[in-house]
């Protein structure tokens, strides 16, 4: 990032600071969880010092702390040096938002990764995060997913019932390092926990999110995440779940549903307003359809950067249906408004869904 940019990011600091004890939809911890979704597929001793300093200074709008100018300045020269093995940049990078990381999550066998890290109170509330790591490659969904479920029974011993179904290769990779996030959050189980992921990441914070016990899991923020389940198991969940999808991003698309149940569905719906039986009939489509997703949508719409790079025509819209989302992108690619030079799969860019969040919640906290 040029200097001068980041002069003018620095004097744009205010009291952003995230609510964290919030179970409802927050736009301040919407960004702040995209940044920590973008910051578990950084590979730190080998990251550019550009791209690290621009999450730096993202997290340092999102405090409210002292001498917040020279913690930047000295990450800034860490980050330009080859950095050890123990995570230094990553841990720098996590106390300008005043977090610390607690250890970073990795199983060889499933390729899992991600990160815990929490921010202990002080001049600030306490919280813990959990954040995977996903796949920015769409092509890889696309060829590689395997959608078997595997049955979910109760944690009751006393009871073998079958809680639902889950996406099996999503779930085997959350079990293996489930241990790992068990050690690393003993003695901040007071806490109030937040967990996030990207993609990937997404549908493994979505399973975090139902396998971890605890009142104190505060809510789970994923972007651009597949499905992971079947409504039998989707519909016991007790913490909140805001699902955030950027304009056409075709990952929350998968695990793949049939076009013709879709419609069926939208019918059942229609006519089910005047005839009341068919919203059973909605329901079996569910069931037979399998997949569907889980939690409180919130869809960031499709439009352009303007020339100060914010984004002035966008909009953050609730419960936006799939084939609505590939209404719009065909309509405004029709129109002219939507570049043919952008691929749909660009769509599901991490870093697009951290800058269209940014700018929603800084202008939320303008109008404020």
């Amino acid at each position: 990032m040029p200097e001068q940019e980041l002069r003018k990011d620095l004097s744009r600091f205010s009291a952003l600071e995230p609510p964290a004890k919030r179970a409802a939809y927050s736009d301040r911890t919407a960004w702040l969880m995209a940044i920590f979704s973008e910051l578990a597929y950084t590979r730190f001793d080998e990251e550019n010092r550009g791209a690290l300093l621009a999450l730096a200074e993202e997290l340092a709008q999102l405090s409210d702390r002292d001498a917040i100018a020279g913690k930047l300045v000295d990450f800034g020269n860490l980050a330009g040096a080859r950095t050890d093995s123990n995570n230094e940049a990553l841990r720098s990078v996590l106390e300008i938002g005043g977090f610390k990381l607690r250890g970073v999550l990795f199983d060889a066998g499933t390729d899992t990764q991600g990160f815990v890290a929490v921010r202990q109170p002080d001049d600030v509330p306490g919280m813990a995060v959990v954040s995977f790591r996903g796949t920015q490659q769409v092509r890889d969904w696309m060829t590689n997913l395997k959608a078997h479920k595997v049955a979910v029974r109760s944690a009751n011993p006393a009871s073998s019932r079958t809680l639902g179904h889950v996406h099996r290769g999503f779930n085997r990779a959350y079990k293996s390092v489930e241990p790992q996030i068990v050690e690393y959050l003993k003695g901040f189980e007071e806490y109030p926990l937040y967990i996030t992921g990207h993609s990937l990441g997404g549908a493994l914070a979505t399973l975090a999110t139902w396998h971890m016990p605890g009142e104190k899991l505060a809510a789970c923020y994923t972007f651009g995440a597949p499905r992971v389940g079947d409504s039998q198991l989707l519909d016991q969940f007790h913490t909140p779940v805001y699902r955030v999808v950027n304009g056409a991003d075709p990952v929350p698309m998968v695990p793949p549903v049939g076009i013709v149940i879709e419609c069926l569905k939208a019918v059942c719906r229609t006519i089910g307003l005047i005839l009341t039986p068919l919203e059973r009939v909605t329901g079996w489509l569910q069931q037979y359809q399998g997949y569907r997703h889980c939690g409180f949508q919130r869809y960031l719409s499709i439009c352009g950067e303007g020339p100060d790079g914010t984004y002035p025509r966008l909009r953050n819209e609730y419960g936006i249906h799939s084939l609505e989302r590939l209404w719009r992108y065909c309509r405004q690619l029709l129109h002219g408004e939507v570049s043919t030079r952008k691929r749909i799969d660009k769509y599901h860019d991490i870093a697009a869904y951290r800058a269209k969040l940014r700018e929603y919640a800084l202008r939320r906290q303008r109008r404020d």
